[in-house]
């Protein structure tokens, strides 16, 4: 049985999701980071490629840094951008 702490305690997931919203009302608007999050999970769903990159135990930190630069860096907004930088140096 979980405790009242265990429930209250909020995934990772959530941690950064809340971040990445709470940057975006301050900022150019959650819709629009909605949307690129929304194309960014359709593209990852879809593409095994990028699925594999982006999991990739094998690539250091550094690595996938410099690939998520390549694919990403001014395709989607600066804030998106950050964001899936900071994802990926957490692990």
């Amino acid at each position: 049985m979980a405790t009242d702490t265990q429930q209250q305690t909020p995934t990772v997931e959530l941690v950064y999701a809340a971040a990445l919203l709470e940057l975006a009302q301050a900022g150019s608007g959650a819709d629009d980071v909605r949307e690129q999050m929304d194309d960014l999970a359709e593209l990852i769903r879809t593409d095994p490629g990028l699925q594999k990159l982006l999991g990739s135990m094998v690539l250091s930190t550094t690595e996938r840094s410099a690939s998520i630069q390549r694919i990403f860096e001014g395709r989607v907004s600066d804030l998106v951008y950050r964001f899936l930088q900071v994802v990926n140096a957490k692990d």
